[in-house]
């Protein structure tokens, strides 16, 4: 509103933009895609460069999460090239990590791990402790789907220790999920139990209704777990 009575017409495409990134939380998926489509297209218009590529990597974001990989890479490359051609933008961490995850899901399994190894060691160099936590995480999942477990779990653990640290909230109980699931299909139900139990508690799982379902389930998971020490399993 604000930005509408000064007339500042860059600032207000950027306020319905994140709007829409809060109505995609919601689960209002129609309104998000109309406000930061909305939202890309000022800022194309504008010439807004760091807004053009935040947007670019929410359009790529949402495509991604309705299972269309391919649609979203051509967004986080899209959003690449615009920064390799913008001098002072910075390194576009969530295009990357979006990129190798949907290489992950199109099975070109070596250029996601390419991808994701260029974002991991930016992200540490430049000390982005949230950005190398996430890149772990999908890196995890790349070497979970080329069957190399050992590795899987090396990087989840790091990935949990950096998220847990730091307080990120939702992606470590996302990357503890999927440890505690590991660990169970191996038959170490000591050490899945261990993951579930070290997750956040329950007011930080179920914040945002987008991620509700895998919040509840997570803690079911949890209590489920409770009983792996008496033989009971984890019914995943």
């Amino acid at each position: 509103l604000l930005a509408s009575t000064l007339k500042e017409r860059q600032w207000e495409a950027r306020a319905q933009g994140e709007l829409g990134l809060i109505a995609f939380l919601q689960g209002k998926s129609l309104k998000a895609g109309q406000l930061v489509g909305g939202a890309l297209l000022s800022a194309i218009e504008s010439g807004d460069v760091g807004a053009e590529i935040r947007y670019l990597e929410l359009v790529g974001n949402g495509l991604e999460v309705q299972g269309r990989p391919a649609d979203a890479q051509y967004f986080f490359d899209r959003a690449i090239n615009v920064v390799k051609s913008c001098r002072d933008c910075g390194f576009p961490y969530m295009a990357y990590e979006g990129k190798g995850e949907a290489l992950t899901a199109l099975d070109k399994t070596e250029e996601a791990r390419v991808v994701l190894t260029e974002c991991l060691n930016t992200a540490r160099r430049e000390r982005r402790t949230g950005h190398a936590a996430q890149t772990l995480i999908l890196l995890g999942k790349l070497s979970l789907k080329t069957g190399d477990t050992g590795e899987a779990i090396n990087e989840m653990e790091e990935a949990a220790a950096v998220a847990g640290k730091f307080n990120y909230y939702r992606m470590d109980a996302d990357d503890l999920f999927d440890l505690a699931n590991i660990y169970e299909h191996r038959g170490d139900l000591a050490k899945a139990e261990k993951r579930t139990e070290a997750g956040p508690h329950e007011g930080m799982l179920l914040s945002g209704r987008y991620y509700l379902p895998r919040a509840r389930t997570a803690l079911a998971v949890r209590e489920r777990c409770a009983g792996a020490n008496r033989g009971a399993g984890c019914n995943y």
